[in-house]
């Protein structure tokens, strides 16, 4: 055990020690690189003041902190920290983060350091203030203080009945009062109140007397709440208004007996009356009534509106709304009545509203519709007039057609002229395309500049796109002829309903043309296809009667020319009328087929088009129809026109149908030179196997050629009966010259008797040569 001898040795040695010098000593330098190592190290936490010549601890720092705080009153920037403790900004800020982190007393506010303390006294001036002035607002004391708006007001909340004496608004806690203020506020509002004798606004009151807001209308309503002030308020807010007992009172009987005598009054009365809000007035007062616009209304004018209304509807006519309502209403106060209406909710789906005021059955404007209907027929016909179209075909085949016509023209012909077979050809066959197809005059701003085959199709575009850019009617129109049958009702109304039927009539035109343009283009499609087995059949009968004129040794010339002229014509003009319906060449149809209506036909046509039946035509005036007829096969393939291959068994079919018409022709025809006509082309076809056409002055070459191919005896005689037909119409030529033939004796008339005779038993011969056959 250690005596105390042994610790006093100790200490003395110690002091001794302290006393002694030391024998080595350290420099600046050698101190601040061990330090520095130290920190290195992580041994030691120092911080270097600004200068750097001194260190200090973040625990030293905190203590001068809390210390300069405390020299500061408790209230101190960190700015002017940095400079009373030499230290940087971001030390001290750390430092204070950790103050006031452990320190619930102390608060970081905008860069400052505040204390408990420090706010105490700001909360006992706060209190001073209040005191003197009754009230204050807690933002007003912020430019004071420089604190923000809400770290003050959460400290003065804090602070309040311990050492701010007053208390704070309910709806506006930024607002302090005091129970004395409260009170002597609370007691002019009695007195200014009790004064008022009739309404009067509160927004005006207050701007008289000054009187706080909030605290005014708070007094106001606990004083009325509490019976101390008789009357009511009217409206909230600025609106609001004090109508004094006496004066409401008044007022409400007055309203009363005017709403039970009218069944409704208007918001301007009310208004006259004092009251700033009436519609809000009256729907506190008035129970079950309806607040329209510009007035209130009671159940009863409804009702009375729903009666008028339901018969309107239910009878398909018009009601004007204002008509049955009082004068003073509006056109918005009677739609809200009307939707009010019982009927109006089962049936104002489908009724029409016209100008807020006036109600129409859907039955009217459907009857309004039916009135149109001839005249949509009727306009929707006159325009279809000018839509392209194309004319019905005359009746008759042209492959049928055309035999007998090639015989028709002699026998029709006295005359020994070029225009016996062609007259006859151009009557059977030759006229029926140009008139067939003849079309009318585009409708203007049609648009269509060509078509599918069949012109079906471009008819039809055209035919919309001019229809469809025209309106039925104009409003003006729609509304003249309403009038005829409604003279009882407004203009306004028929405006209203010319611009309802407007669409409904125009969609009714639109369907009209539309049903005409689909007539047409079906039409159109059906004289196409016609057109286009004229064209094959007069193709092939073109073939055929070229074979026939193959048969004589020499190229029979006047036969040639005489085919292009008649059936060469007719297809040159049929192939035109195809690309006029195709492309919507505009001609007349009424007029014949005539070069110059070719020509007006081959201006609208496409240039390469129009070449082509040029180089055609040109070919008309040669003297062999064989080349135009492989032109034309060639042209058909150029424009898209479908030609049969030859068929052996549809050409007997044709040989056959044309010298049965020719028998049949035979059997009616008793002129001499048209029997002849007649006979000689039968012959011709038995001899050959071929048709022939021939005018009548070819006869002769036929009677020529048939030398050889027919008995002789047979021949002897056609050739007899020919020279005795010249001869008849020789003399038929100079009887014609003389004074009408009067001259004629016995001798000719015996002549003529046996030349009758002798065509008679020709006939015989070749139809009972056909019925050996």
């Amino acid at each position: 055990m250690t005596s105390m001898d042994d610790i006093r040795a100790l200490q003395e040695e110690l002091q001794r020690a302290q006393r002694s010098g030391s024998l080595v000593r350290l420099s600046e330098r050698n101190c601040v690189q061990l330090v520095q190592k130290l920190l290195d190290m992580g041994l030691i936490e120092l911080l270097y003041t600004t200068d750097g010549k001194q260190y200090l601890t973040p625990a030293q720092l905190e203590r001068e902190v809390q210390d300069e705080l405390v020299v500061q009153r408790g209230r101190v920037n960190l700015v002017d920290l940095q400079q009373t403790l030499n230290v940087d900004l971001v030390h001290i800020e750390n430092a204070v983060g950790r103050i006031v982190k452990h320190d619930g007393n102390l608060h970081l506010v905008q860069g400052e350091l505040l204390s408990a303390k420090y706010l105490d006294g700001v909360a006992e001036e706060v209190n001073d203030i209040l005191q003197e002035n009754g009230q204050i607002s807690v933002p007003d004391l912020c430019s004071r203080f420089g604190l923000p708006v809400a770290f003050l007001q959460q400290q003065v909340e804090q602070r309040v009945g311990r050492i701010v004496h007053g208390q704070l608004d309910v709806d506006e806690r930024d607002l302090l009062y005091t129970s004395a203020y409260v009170a002597r506020q609370t007691a002019r509002v009695r007195g200014v109140m009790s004064g008022v004798t009739r309404p009067t606004p509160l927004a005006a009151l207050q701007q008289r007397f000054e009187f706080h807001g909030r605290l005014f209308m708070k007094a106001v309503q606990e004083l009325i709440a509490s019976k101390r002030l008789a009357g009511v308020l009217h409206g909230r807010g600025e609106k609001a208004v004090f109508v004094p007992d006496l004066q409401s009172r008044t007022q409400d009987r007055w309203i009363q007996a005017f709403y039970r005598e009218n069944h409704y009054i208007e918001y301007d009365a009310v208004s006259r009356l004092g009251l700033s809000d009436p519609k809000g007035y009256l729907q506190s007062r008035i129970k079950g009534g309806l607040a329209c616009p510009t007035c209130y209304v009671s159940m009863e004018l409804v009702e009375k509106l729903n009666a008028e209304v339901e018969e309107a509807l239910t009878s398909n006519t018009w009601l004007e709304l204002l008509s049955v309502l009082p004068s003073p209403f509006t056109s918005a106060d009677a739609l809200a009545v009307l939707h009010r209406t019982p009927i109006w909710k089962t049936m104002g789906a489908k009724a029409h509203v016209f100008r807020d005021a006036y109600v129409c059955s859907p039955q009217l404007l459907n009857s309004c519709l039916e009135m149109f209907k001839d005249e949509i027929e009727k306009r929707a016909a006159a325009n279809a007039a000018l839509l392209p179209k194309a004319v019905q075909p005359q009746p008759g085949a042209a492959g049928a057609a055309a035999p007998p016509a090639a015989a028709a023209g002699g026998a029709g012909d006295d005359d020994d002229d070029d225009d016996d077979g062609g007259k006859g050809k151009k009557k059977g066959k030759g006229r029926r395309g140009p008139k067939a197809s003849a079309a009318a005059a585009p409708a203007p701003a049609s648009g269509a500049t060509g078509g599918k085959k069949g012109g079906g199709a471009g008819a039809g575009a055209s035919g919309r796109g001019a229809g469809e850019s025209a309106a039925f009617m104009q409003q003006s129109e729609i509304v003249a002829q309403l009038r005829k049958s409604m003279s009882d009702c407004p203009d306004e109304l028929l405006e209203d309903f010319a611009d309802t039927l407007a669409k409904p009539l125009n969609d009714s035109y639109q369907a009209a043309l539309r049903n005409v343009f689909l007539q047409s283009e079906t039409k159109s499609r059906k004289v196409f296809d016609e057109l286009q087995e004229d064209f094959r059949s007069t193709f092939t009968n073109t073939r055929l009667f070229l074979a026939g004129l193959e048969q004589f040794s020499e190229e029979p010339v006047p036969l040639h020319k005489h085919l292009l002229k008649t059936l060469g014509t007719d297809l040159i003009n049929i192939m035109i009328r195809l690309q006029a319906e195709e492309h919507m060449a505009k001609y007349d149809a009424t007029e014949e087929f005539t070069p110059s209506t070719r020509a007006e036909i081959l201006k609208q046509l496409p240039s390469k088009t129009t070449q082509l039946f040029t180089d055609l035509t040109q070919l008309l005036s040669g003297k062999s129809a064989a080349p135009f007829l492989e032109a034309v096969e060639s042209a058909a393939g150029a424009l898209q026109l479908y030609l049969r291959k030859a068929d052996k068994k549809a050409d007997r079919q044709i040989l056959f149908n044309h010298r049965h018409s020719l028998l049949q022709l035979l059997a009616a025809e008793t002129r001499p030179a048209a029997v002849l006509h007649l006979i000689v082309s039968l012959l011709f076809q038995k001899a050959t196997g071929c048709m022939v056409s021939a005018p009548g002055k070819c006869v002769p070459l036929l009677v020529s050629f048939l030398e050889g191919k027919v008995a002789p005896a047979v021949h002897t005689r056609l050739v007899n009966a020919q020279t005795r037909v010249m001869a008849l119409l020789r003399r038929d030529d100079a009887d014609s010259a003389s004074a009408g033939g009067a001259g004629a004796g016995a001798g000719a008339e015996e002549a003529d008797s046996s030349l009758q005779a002798d065509m008679e038993e020709l006939k015989k011969l070749v139809t009972a040569k056909a019925d050996e056959e």
